[in-house]
């Protein structure tokens, strides 16, 4: 072994089973499972699962997402909620996750808000 030659030891966790370590990761965020998976190989498949991506989902996204809209897997799908948001109830909604917290946002269109001053000359 050369000086400054840094050696992998195993990790604690080589000795999980993936769906385990797949649970433990689906308590965190989909910011932290990529994290994880990044550094260490006991992780990395893990992370692949659809039963970890599928908890970061909010639980009606199956309603707010168009069937057209394809999706290879619940990863895939995540990014994507993340990435571009989809506008729902016509138009007068968009919804998109929050990229470090996986949170569910929607934004409020105008055409989808009643303001019962709008019309009054003091405003």
């Amino acid at each position: 072994m050369a000086q400054g030659e840094i050696v992998p030891r195993p990790s604690p966790f080589d000795g999980l089973p993936e769906n385990c370590i797949s649970n433990i990761i689906s308590f965190t965020t989909p910011r932290d499972a990529c994290f994880a998976a990044s550094v260490s190989k006991a992780f990395e498949s893990a992370v692949q699962s659809d039963s970890v991506w599928e908890k970061f989902l909010p639980l009606d996204y199956s309603s707010l997402v168009p069937e057209s809209r394809v999706f290879l897997s619940k990863k895939e799908l995540c990014f994507s909620l993340c990435r571009v948001p989809l506008l729902i109830e016509g138009g007068k909604k968009s919804f998109w996750l929050d990229k470090t917290s996986g949170e569910k946002c929607i934004m409020l269109s105008p055409k989808g808000m009643v303001i019962s001053w709008v019309n009054s000359p003091q405003f």
